[in-house]
């Protein structure tokens, strides 16, 4: 006791040993003011006593030591304001002494300021990583994809996803809303430059859907921040081309970035080939809200179409294009709770093709075959999606998504075969027609801090129409005709599947156990037709597939740098065929491990076995006709078939951002043990594919991305490794052979970063080749394309005056045969007025006259193919833009 009291009396006399002095700052508006510097100082040597900040309501509390001296000073400064300083009397019988700040604003008229500092091109804190946008950028950027360029670690690939570390975004957001979707093209070729403030990746973004305590799979999310004068208004730019051999371009864009409802309406109408609509996204529409199920269901085996039509995959390698393209993106917080999202695209193409082929197909004795085509081909897709999103609560997740999808494809083509000297003459025309609607229903119920609930219910319906109309001068297909040389093939069917789905979440000390739970039903119908003198090739046909799984998974994070995760899948399938029922049992192991070496470095690794079944295409009892030489027949191939597969993965990264360096790997591995292939014949009028079970097929997938930007010399550099390989069995003639593809694609690329904006230069150069061989016939083939290019450009009179002009050259190396190089030179002029912009252009100005011819190579399982084709033509076009 006598201690506690000596203890009570010395505090007591050390507390009135010190001198306090506290107090509020505010502004003149009688407003508290945060972070305020407030310093005492001794009044005879100037020298500091103690220093501190004010709190979040504006007060500060000095304590000083017990010291003789009772002339201060009291000192207090923050920016934007007048600095303050007060003389202050101060003794130990007035303490603590009670002294509010008023500050006045300062208003400063600045003429120059010059700021020098080295900063990182970019920061990393906790999961956000932002870009030094002044230190990376030279001001010649016009676009959003031109400054993604040039932030380390991320890249757009060539159907326009902007990816990190070499793995696709999952959300792409503008001030932190989702807009675009998977569409980022819509936003990297409309964002202008001049808009962006910042720039953000977060490696495990939080959307809407999060609930808390509970991860969101890591989401990778890229925040573009907008300029406060392009938010909240209405804002856009229409753009006018027109040039030599009448080609020309029109696009208007409109948006508005409120904080609450973000809008974009996009139009573009050219014959330039400017593509705002890739093949890729084609068919990620066109699968509606497959992608979305698939993801709840956490299963692989839904049936997807994905036929498309051949001509979409000719980028400018066509006679002509013309392309019509319109879109419209929304977004609107209809509360702190609730949004609502989508978006309506509209794509119409039109453009024509001229090829010349020389065809070897596989037997016993080699066929060649001259081949001369002219094609003309169209597509009309619509697609169209809205999704609500509700957050009542912090335990309470509604969402809902409706999926419209309309598309019709049709191919027009005038083909020449030419075997022995005989010519046989085919019109073939195509044309197929589809629709899709989804929908599906989420809710998630967070029951306590460790448990959480969701369950998905979803529909999906799908239907197709083809029709398939071959006219020749001879008879063609062993079929049967009448008076005339022409048939039609008429195929029809739809898929429709509906289910439901649950997992539930647990939090414990061990790590995170999830456990899902799910039944989907899902029928398809095919019904083909030719006509009664071919009745071997109609079928009318259904299919009935029902599964239910449950699965469990458990992951611990953190344990002495590793994280790791352990799971399997138990899936029945209930087929029903033909008055044929069958049921298959399937167990699916997963597993992952990752390693954080240090902040700097990390690797991962995982494994997941899953597998699939059949399509109702493939087993159908009948002949199909592909096309005017290709007819598909079942054959050892049964309704009930598994397909398992394998998947292993190895990634890893190391960055110094400090060092402004950048590195990252991937590979993955496939291994599918059964899967659907070919056995096919060949005869110089057909060819007939059989589907058959083959038990090889393997293939692998690595990339290798390092960036490193030279701090002591105005330079970085970037390489990229890009390697696949595959060995998939089939048969020809009944006779097993291996079919192995390889290809491979080195980029090196130096790019400057010179102070001044006038002249900037980026060259490198890009190595493919791909390699295929086929045993069957020991056929080897190589071709391989060497590509220099050189881009230099700069900003002068004032900024006023953007120029750029771009070489590259294309140097071929086949096996078989030889193409002549190309020289590809585009210059470009743009001058800028006020919000007018003037523009001179020129695409492959060394080729005007006339269109390049190119050279490609298809070697496939049962036929070789060395095509000549001829790309778009070069052209130079006069432009007005105006930015409202």
């Amino acid at each position: 006791m006598r201690f506690i009291f000596f203890l009570f009396t010395l505090s007591f006399f050390h507390s009135h040993g010190q001198n306090l002095i506290k107090g509020t700052v505010k502004d003149s508006l009688q407003n508290p003011v945060s972070l305020v510097n407030v310093r005492l100082y001794n009044k005879k040597d100037n020298s500091l006593i103690v220093f501190k900040q004010s709190n979040t309501v504006g007060q500060f509390e000095l304590t000083c030591p017990d010291i003789q001296e009772k002339n201060f000073i009291l000192k207090a400064s923050c920016v934007g304001f007048v600095p303050y300083f007060v003389e202050l009397n101060f003794d130990i019988t007035t303490s603590p002494l009670i002294h509010n700040i008023t500050l006045k604003n300062e208003i400063i008229v600045m003429k120059e300021v010059v700021i020098k500092a080295d900063f990182a091109d970019v920061t990393e804190k906790n999961d956000t990583i932002s870009y030094n946008l002044k230190k990376l950028l030279n001001g010649s950027e016009q676009k959003l994809k031109d400054v993604l360029k040039k932030l380390p670690g991320i890249s757009i690939d060539d159907n326009g996803k902007i990816k990190f570390r070499g793995r696709k975004i999952d959300d792409l957001l503008i001030e932190g809303d989702e807009l675009y979707g998977d569409q980022h093209q819509l936003a990297t070729d409309n964002i202008k430059s001049e808009m962006i403030e910042k720039i953000e990746l977060l490696k495990d973004f939080k959307n809407l859907a999060a609930i808390e305590g509970f991860n969101n799979q890591n989401r990778t999310a890229l925040n573009i921040r907008i300029k406060e004068s392009y938010k909240n208004t209405f804002k856009g730019d229409i753009d006018l081309e027109y040039g030599f051999k009448k080609r020309y371009r029109g696009h208007n864009n409109l948006y508005n970035f409120a904080s609450k409802a973000k809008l974009n309406l996009i139009s573009e109408i050219n014959n330039t080939n400017t593509v705002a609509f890739t093949v890729n996204d084609y068919l990620e529409l066109k699968r509606g809200i497959s992608d979305e199920i698939i993801a709840e269901t956490n299963s692989n085996s839904m049936t997807v179409d994905e036929n498309v039509p051949t001509f979409l995959f000719a980028s400018d390698d066509v006679n002509t294009k013309d392309i019509k393209f319109y879109s419209f993106n929304f977004s609107d917080k209809l509360s702190k709770k609730s949004k609502v999202s989508g978006f309506s695209i509209l794509n119409n193409i039109k453009q024509t093709e001229f090829l010349r082929s020389k065809q070897i197909f596989f037997s016993e004795e080699e066929i060649v075959i001259d081949k001369n085509s002219n094609l003309e081909g169209g597509l009309l897709f619509n697609s169209n999606k809205i999704q609500f999103e509700s957050k009542p609560n912090a335990k309470n997740y509604f969402n809902y998504i409706l999926s419209l999808n309309h598309n019709r494809e049709n191919q027009n083509g005038n083909i020449k075969n030419m075997f022995s000297g005989f010519q046989t003459n085919f019109d073939e025309d195509k044309v197929n027609s589809g629709f899709n609607l989804g929908q599906l229903f989420t809710h998630k119920i967070k029951l306590n801090k460790n448990y959480l609930f969701e369950y998905s219910l979803f529909t999906n319906l799908t239907t197709f129409k083809k029709n398939l109309n071959l006219q020749s001068n001879e008879a063609f297909l062993n079929l049967n005709f009448n008076n005339s040389y022409s048939i039609v093939q008429t195929s029809s069917g739809n898929t429709n599947s509906l289910g439901v789905s649950s997992k539930l979440t647990i939090l414990n000390s061990l790590g995170t156990f999830v456990f899902n739970a799910g039944s989907s039903a899902n029928s398809e119908s095919f019904n083909n037709t030719l006509g009664e003198i071919n009745s071997a090739y109609d079928s009318r046909i259904s299919f009935v597939k029902n599964s239910n799984y449950t699965s469990v998974n458990f992951s611990k994070k953190k344990t002495h740098n590793f994280n790791y995760s352990l799971g399997f899948r138990l899936e029945q399938v209930m087929f029903e065929y033909d008055f044929k029922k069958d049921t298959n049992l399937n167990f699916l192991p997963s597993a992952a491990i990752s390693y954080e070496f240090s902040k700097k470095a990390n690797l991962s690794l995982s494994y997941k076995r899953d597998f699939s079944n059949v399509t109702i295409d493939k087993i159908i009892p009948e002949m199909y006709i592909e096309d005017y030489r290709t007819i598909t027949r079942r054959g050892n191939l049964f309704y009930n078939a598994y397909l398992p597969k394998n998947t292993l993965s190895l990634n890893g990264a190391y960055n110094d951002y400090q060092q402004n360096f950048t590195s990252f790997f991937g590979l993955v591995y496939t291994n599918k043990l059964q899967e659907v292939g070919f056995n096919t014949s060949n005869t110089n009028l057909v060819s007939s594919k059989q589907f058959d079970m083959i038990y090889l097929d393997d293939s692998s997938y690595l990339f290798f991305i390092i960036e490193k930007k030279i701090k002591s010399i105005p330079w970085s550099t970037r390489f990229e490794m890009l390697q696949s390989y595959s060995k998939r069995e089939s048969y020809i003639d009944d006779i097993s052979t291996d079919f192995k593809t390889t290809q491979n694609k080195a980029d090196l690329e130096f790019v400057s970063y010179f102070k001044s904006n006038d002249f900037n230069i980026n060259f490198g150069l890009v190595y493919t080749i791909n390699n295929s061989v086929n045993t069957s016939s020991n056929n080897k083939n190589s071709l391989s394309t060497t590509t220099t290019y050189l881009q230099i450009n700069g900003l002068i009179f004032n900024d006023k005056f953007n120029w750029k002009l771009t070489a590259k050259h294309i140097q071929f190396s086949s096996s078989s045969s030889l193409q002549k190089n190309i020289f590809e030179c585009n210059p470009s002029l743009q001058y800028q007025l006020k919000n007018w912009n003037f523009t001179l252009k020129g695409i492959n100005v060394l080729n005007i006259r006339e269109n390049n011819v190119r050279l490609r190579v298809n070697n496939q399982n049962s036929f070789f193919e060395e095509t000549l084709f001829s790309s778009l033509s070069g052209f130079v076009n006069c432009g007005v833009s105006f930015s409202f």
